[in-house]
């Protein structure tokens, strides 16, 4: 499709987003008129906070890799998700490539490794909109294996659309916010973040369980030596010495220990959740 129609078909999805009839379809024009400018294989939109988990408005996530991609993500891996930790930071809002969130020496491979293996996601481009109440939204768009990479000229167009995209979001947001549909108070979300702040205390030393909770919110070998002001060595000493602790053998085991841990995890006790995952599941 050529920027002429692009644009024509993104003019007709827009005329639909301030068409009050099409308000309860907003999610679903918002990005259709996206794909237009900029083809995308699937999409996410979720509104988030520092107080509640994902609430997902919309997705377009193939059926059969729905319960590898979006279900692993609102259960708990959102909190190792660069996007989600931009938001949380408060990074303003804009279209922004993974390695404009990530942090530095962010390991691209091993990401997409972990989060995207199953759901055959090869690269994802996302809008962060800050919204009112300290809430914000991520709208993710990916492209699958086997499909080309995002054209770089089209994601710059797609960038033209910013205002659009972050005022028709909060429009929809204070729609649901006023209509009452979705509760947005869930003690889950707190009880997720303190159960990776203890993650790994019961089994690890301080320092291992600390640098274990750098790389799974994806820091690199080099940037967690330089934010704890040790030696790259050091650091992969830790890591070697955790990963045995744990007998695991890469960053994308511990990835998944951390997920399949989280449904033991009791919030009254704040206890390392691994305590009770490995006492119940013991690996030979």
């Amino acid at each position: 499709m050529d920027y002429f129609s692009s644009l024509s078909s993104w003019n007709r999805h827009l005329a639909k987003l301030l068409d009050p009839l099409f308000r309860d379809r907003l999610p679903e024009e918002l990005i259709a008129g996206c794909d237009a400018l900029l083809p995308s294989d699937s999409a996410l939109l979720v509104v988030c906070g520092e107080t509640i988990k994902p609430l997902p408005l919309f997705d377009n996530i193939p059926a059969d890799v729905r319960h590898l991609h979006i279900d692993p993500y609102l259960d708990g891996a959102y909190l190792l998700d660069p996007y989600y930790r931009a938001g949380i930071s408060g990074v303003r809002s804009g279209l922004y490539k993974l390695d404009e969130v990530a942090p530095p020496g962010f390991d691209y491979e091993e990401y997409f490794l972990r989060y995207y293996r199953d759901a055959k996601i090869a690269a994802e481009i996302g809008f962060i909109t800050a919204l009112p109440g300290g809430y914000f939204s991520i709208l993710s768009l990916a492209m699958h294996e086997g499909s080309p990479d995002f054209d770089p000229a089209r994601v710059e167009l797609l960038r033209t659309a910013q205002p659009v995209v972050d005022t028709a979001i909060t429009r929809h947001w204070l729609d649901i916010q006023e209509s009452g549909n979705q509760s947005i108070v869930t003690p889950l979300h707190s009880q997720l973040e303190t159960a990776l702040a203890v993650f790994g205390d019961s089994i690890l030393t301080g320092r291992e369980a600390e640098v274990i909770r750098m790389y799974l919110h994806g820091h690199a070998t080099s940037s967690i030596a330089e934010k704890l002001s040790i030696t790259i060595h050091t650091v992969a000493m830790h890591r070697k010495n955790a990963y045995a602790r744990l007998d695991i053998g890469s960053q994308f085991e511990l990835f998944h220990l951390f997920i399949d841990s989280l449904s033991c995890f009791d919030a009254a006790a704040g206890d390392d959740p691994l305590q009770t995952y490995l006492a119940a599941a013991p690996r030979v």
